[in-house]
């Protein structure tokens, strides 16, 4: 099979921006725990939207980092046990009204958590405003899809129930929240119409499998079944590795498709914006590579390398 280039690139801002939002996160008192700020400065939560997109001006690119490290904030606070407690603080998102109070749930909640839901709530006026009305209800729709995959996640959970493996490859799409990143990088298009929804799902389906990939073993250890390699090898009967390879050959599959559905969106698609494709790749290559393990995520920065 073919192999194809995908370009890895981070913003030159990502220093100055990545110190403005960890001070943010202390002042908002979102970070009250040090070896919480230790673990967001190891594995740079910050660093990850200056690699999806390492051409964005400055100012938006600090919001979207905000955003982005509050969704990392929110996914691990959901994957706690008291995770049903916040139910409805999750719905309240969906409609973007004022987050419920600590007052008004069984839980008394940390003022991290009430900061968290208030700070998710303005962020996503902030940036649902970036784009004209047809992108901007476009993205609250999607920002709603991503809510209810949470949720959908959470009551699975305390149901102790295995959802089908079709069910999760779909809902897993949303709510990795890689929908969210893909529509902003069509946030200047004056025409929103332009037909691109097959290439952000193949990209999309190839960041979350390789995801899972990448997670499996530490997702087994906390007893987490949602993961494709998991449902996988829980509804075939197959070994972990004759799983693993399967779905290593996917992502090779996906990637084939991927770059042939480009060519001919290339071809056809006269109104789509010529950096799309070059821009849709950079943030496959640097969301692919930051959540690489480790070794390779902190080894600083990377502007136009290339991995095959």
């Amino acid at each position: 099979m073919k192999s194809y280039p995908i370009p890895i690139a981070v913003s030159l801002q990502v220093f100055p921006l990545e110190r403005k939002t960890l001070d943010w996160l202390i002042s908002s008192k979102l970070l009250i725990d040090q070896r919480l700020l230790f673990q967001i400065e190891q594995q740079k939560f910050s660093w990850f939207a200056a690699y999806l997109f390492p051409e964005m001006e400055a100012g938006r690119l600090e919001t979207v980092m905000r955003f982005f490290d509050c969704l990392f904030l929110l996914d691990d606070l959901l994957d706690g046990k008291f995770a049903m407690d916040y139910l409805l603080k999750i719905e309240r998102l969906k409609t973007l009204e004022t987050p419920v109070q600590a007052s008004e749930s069984v839980t008394d909640f940390p003022a991290s958590i009430d900061s968290l839901f208030d700070h998710l709530n303005l962020l996503v006026r902030q940036i649902s405003c970036l784009g004209n009305d047809v992108w901007m209800n476009d993205f609250i729709e999607i920002w709603e899809d991503y809510l209810d995959a949470q949720i959908w996640e959470i009551e699975n959970k305390s149901k102790n129930e295995l959802p089908m493996l079709s069910e999760y490859q779909e809902r897993r799409l949303f709510s990795s929240g890689v929908f969210l990143a893909l529509h902003l990088l069509k946030v200047d298009w004056p025409d929103q119409s332009c037909p691109v929804n097959w290439l952000e799902r193949k990209a999309a389906r190839i960041i979350c499998l390789s995801n899972d990939i990448k997670s499996a073993d530490k997702e087994k250890s906390a007893g987490d079944f949602h993961n494709e390699l998991l449902l996988l090898q829980h509804q075939t009967g197959c070994t972990e590795t004759a799983v693993k390879e399967y779905a290593e050959k996917q992502v090779q599959g996906l990637f084939e498709q991927l770059f042939q559905l480009m060519e001919l969106c290339e071809k056809q698609a006269g109104n789509l914006p010529k950096s799309w494709i070059d821009e849709l790749l950079l943030l496959l290559g640097g969301c692919m590579f930051w959540s690489e393990e480790d070794t390779v995520r902190y080894s600083g920065i990377i502007n136009g390398m290339e991995k095959y």
